[in-house]
């Protein structure tokens, strides 16, 4: 059995990042979407029975 995890990803936190001149988004969140489509893929690719994401998705909630 397969199973991918991943937690603790703290979406709006913007200390670290800078936002980008065309979306004004933060960059921080353009890396979470990035890493967050590199997790979809390789569990897709790997046939993953169970993928797990767990605790502390956003900043304050």
């Amino acid at each position: 059995m397969l199973v991918i995890h991943t937690a603790d990803v703290h979406i709006g936190v913007e200390n670290y990042g800078r936002p980008d001149p065309d979306t004004r988004t933060s960059s921080r969140l353009k890396d979470f979407l990035d890493t967050l489509d590199e997790v979809v893929n390789y569990s897709i690719e790997r046939q993953a029975d169970i993928v797990l994401f767990c605790g502390d998705a956003y900043k304050s909630r």
